[in-house]
């Protein structure tokens, strides 16, 4: 397969895959970055004016989707799609090359893989992520695969020579971009490693690999340092480091699910073994592997998509929470190993039984992936969507969409409530975990916590409640939401639902109750409007 008929290939089977996507509502990760970003266009500044959990990047992807298709749920799931469908076609471009016959040795090693090797691979990888449900696709750990498949594709065009060294400098920047999604991206540059690595071989010059490797370090310092002038010069440091050294750390210690390196791949093999929408990453490693270690004696460069699956897993268990999603960085590696394996079973067909049948068989194995999958009954609902036969809030209204164990409709409903209870400009705040409402409601909220996250936990820091009610006196909401059946131990370490917190906070319930009168209770969440 010619390289522009790859290109096509990967980039239209992507958005076959990807579209039905755009259907999909918020979750609640995607609402509590969605917020920031729309309170950053508004004036406000992440960190200072608004709590941020992770590092900013992600916010930056929310704002730009919404500066490009506006203030909707679906403006996200948009460039969410056309993300997916660069970075598998930016690992097809990897394939080709590390399989290719050129600038791989003196005298050139012959071809590793077949032509069909960077379009499987570039599939599998939408296939892989596309597969994953609405509250797992559009987060962190996916989106930093595009700026390390970048830093991967220019490192490697160095390696064969496309490139000059130069272009590590900017391979360096994409890392430390990746980096500002999630710090655990940085075990990410193993396969760049392992490509420098395979360079300096070649040109059996150690001092060019720590020349590269400065260069490479160089980049992602600019990147980094960039970041934090920004912070700095808009005032959001102090409220940055709050975020990322005092309560990031403790989640990650106290709600860790693993103890020891056993038990933490013990933890990795039932996720990947229980989780049906992991299985098709523990299936596709476990085919490519043999494939792998056959061709490892006589090609190094094979071991670089091992190199590549190594640093998403050493991420994932970094994390140690094992959400679904912390398992996107594997798919790369995972994409690349099972294609090595597709590519040889059709290369075998198709020198015993002509390339008619290698194509049958080529059907075959998409089959034998998609059947199983989430796809085939997510195209009957977006067909049914299309037709008009269902709406978006029918389709929303399943029980697969769920927020903890209540329906995720519920927070539609009550932003629908909240909106139409006060006027555009109007303050509401939400006491729980759902900036999500005030996303849909377009009402920002008055302190800068979003949500009562950090007070939730048994780590937050007793300061955060004089702040909140100075913020509240300050500006009291028209409209002030406390919400109820919410409880998530697994994130927060407390068995205490919001509404319980509301009771235990002595200085906040008496505000409500001595300023505000219930007007409405929706589901879940109880609706107080100021008195007037």
């Amino acid at each position: 397969m010619k390289p522009r008929q790859s290109t096509w290939a990967v980039l239209l089977g992507t958005l076959a895959l990807s579209s039905v996507e755009l259907l999909f509502p918020f979750g609640r990760d995607q609402g509590n970055y969605a917020y920031p970003a729309w309170a950053w266009l508004e004036g406000q500044m992440p960190y200072r004016d608004v709590y941020v959990f992770k590092p900013p990047a992600t916010v930056w992807v929310h704002a730009l989707a919404q500066l490009l298709f506006g203030h909707s749920l679906v403006a996200v799931r948009i460039l969410d799609l056309g993300w997916t469908a660069a970075t598998a076609l930016t690992i097809s471009a990897i394939v080709r090359r590390w399989t290719s016959t050129s600038g791989t040795g003196t005298p050139p090693r012959p071809a590793l893989a077949g032509p069909l090797a960077g379009p499987a691979a570039g599939l599998l990888y939408a296939f892989l992520y596309t597969n994953f449900d609405f509250w797992n696709t559009c987060q962190t750990d996916g989106w930093f695969n595009l700026p390390m498949a970048l830093a991967i594709l220019l490192t490697t065009r160095v390696w064969t020579g496309e490139s000059t060294n130069r272009m590590l400098l900017v391979a360096g920047a994409l890392v430390g971009l990746a980096m500002d999604f999630k710090y655990t991206a940085a075990a990410m540059i193993l396969p760049i490693a392992g490509v420098l690595g395979l360079a300096a071989l070649r040109d059996r010059k150690l001092g060019l690999l720590t020349g590269r490797a400065a260069l490479g370090v160089a980049g992602a310092g600019l990147v980094l340092g960039a970041t934090a002038f920004w912070l700095w010069v808009n005032g959001a440091m102090p409220g940055f480091l709050d975020s990322q050294t005092a309560l990031l750390p403790a989640y990650v210690a106290k709600t860790g699910k693993s103890h020891g390196i056993l038990d933490k791949f013990a933890v990795v093999y039932s996720r990947l073994s229980t989780l049906p929408e992991l299985r098709f990453e523990l299936a596709l490693v476990s085919v490519g592997l043999p494939v792998v270690a056959l061709r490892a004696r006589r090609d190094p460069r094979v071991l670089l998509p091992l190199l590549w699956y190594a640093g998403g897993l050493i991420s994932t268990i970094a994390q140690d929470k094992y959400f679904r999603y912390h398992f996107l960085s594997t798919l790369p590696g995972a994409a690349v190993i099972g294609a090595l394996a597709i590519d040889a079973l059709l290369g075998v067909v198709r020198r015993r039984l002509g390339a008619r049948a290698q194509a049958v068989a080529a059907m075959v194995v998409a089959a034998l992936l998609i059947a199983p999958s989430n796809y085939p009954a997510r195209y009957g609902i977006a067909a049914r969507t299309l037709t008009g036969s269902l709406t978006l809030r029918e389709y929303w209204s399943q029980k697969a969409f769920k927020l903890d164990k209540k329906p995720l409709i519920e927070v539609y409903e009550a932003a629908d409530r909240v909106a139409a209870l006060s006027k555009p400009g109007d303050r509401v705040y939400v006491w729980g975990f759902d900036p999500l409402i005030n996303f849909m409601a377009n009402r920002l909220t008055v302190s800068r916590f979003l949500y009562n996250y950090p007070f939730a936990v048994s780590w937050g820091d007793p300061r955060y409640e004089d702040e909140l009610m100075t913020a509240l006196r300050a500006t009291p909401p028209s409209l002030f939401v406390v919400a109820s059946n919410d409880v998530n131990k697994g994130v927060t370490g407390n068995e205490a639902d919001s509404r319980a917190l509301f009771e235990s906070f002595a200085a906040l319930k008496a505000f409500v109750t001595e300023g505000y009168t219930e007007v409405e209770q929706v589901h879940s969440y109880t609706i107080y409007r100021k008195n007037p």
